[in-house]
This record gives structure tokens, C-alpha cells and sequence, in this order.
């Protein structure tokens, strides 16, 4: 069984990476991560969010964002983070993404995709696996998009979890 010592916490290893991203870096180079521990014996994801989308929980029809951690990356030595432990059911979901998911443009004018509507393909396709999921999201992201050219980097991951 995983246990979380207070020395590698999600928010220990984001104040290390933050600590050497000032010391290597100027101040306008930043990042943003969500960095987490899975246990799947015990069904908890430990986590901690540095300034990133925030990853979405699905419970039943209830998304809740999961918004413990702290600041971005790389531009404050005195940046603080914290960490927190969900423990989940056995269907649960969690969807990461970056913001070049929510950012991308319409085709023909200046509208985003969006967390609402992510939030609504999220909940709507909740039946699906994980995998199923996330090509849903990117289906439904290509139909709003059309041929426009997307201006940042898009990742999504879903979790799901289960009783084996």
C-alpha cells in the first residue's frame, strides 16, 4: 500500500521543481502541472495543482474542480503549495486537460470551446470508458472547431476508476 510521506508529497515535489525552475530560469518562463499520486488499492488520488486547469472530478452528475495546490512555476522563490487526498468511488472520473482545449476558437469567430461545454461532454458521456471519453472530447472539440488552426498544445487524460 502507498503511503504519502510529507517529504515526497505532490506539494513537496512542486515546491523542488519550483525551487530550480527560479534558480534556472528568468521570471517570465513559467509552467503549470498537476502532478498526483494514483493508489489504486485504496481508490485516493493525492495531488497538488500549480497554477494548471483545474482537473475535473465526476461523482454521479456531480463535477467538482480540483483546485488544492498553488502558484505556476518558475516565478516566485517564496511559492507555497499544498496537497490534498480525494478518495473515490468505483466509477468515479477525473479529467485533466490543458488550456488549449477550453481556448480553441470557433471557426469563424473569436468564441471558445470552453469549460462549460467541456463540462457538458464530460457529464453527458460519463458512460463511457476512459479512453472512449477522451475521443469523445476531441471529436466533439473538431466538430466546434471545424478547419481552424489551433494556436496552443492540447492534452486530455481521463481516469476512471473501478473495483477489480
Amino acid at each position: 500500500r502507498l503511503v504519502c510521506r510529507e517529504d515526497i508529497s505532490p506539494s513537496s515535489v512542486l515546491k523542488r521543481g519550483n525551487a530550480l525552475q527560479v534558480f534556472d530560469t528568468t521570471p517570465d518562463f513559467f509552467a503549470t502541472m498537476v502532478y498526483g499520486i494514483l493508489d489504486p488499492n485504496s481508490l485516493t488520488f493525492t495531488y497538488s495543482n500549480a497554477g494548471h486547469c483545474y482537473p475535473m472530478l465526476l461523482t454521479g452528475e456531480k463535477i467538482e474542480e480540483l483546485q488544492t495546490g498553488g502558484m505556476i512555476l518558475g516565478c516566485f522563490e517564496f511559492a507555497e503549495f499544498e496537497t490534498e487526498t480525494i478518495e473515490l468511488e468505483s466509477g468515479d472520473k477525473i479529467l485533466f486537460y490543458t488550456d488549449g482545449l477550453t481556448e480553441a476558437e470557433f471557426e469563424t469567430d473569436s468564441e471558445f470551446y470552453g469549460e462549460k461545454r467541456l463540462k457538458q461532454v464530460f457529464k453527458e458521456n460519463s458512460n463511457l470508458s476512459a479512453d472512449e471519453l477522451c475521443g469523445k472530447i476531441r471529436e466533439d472539440l473538431f466538430d466546434f472547431c471545424g478547419t481552424n488552426q489551433q494556436k496552443d498544445d492540447i492534452t486530455i487524460v481521463a481516469i476512471k476508476s473501478s473495483i477489480s
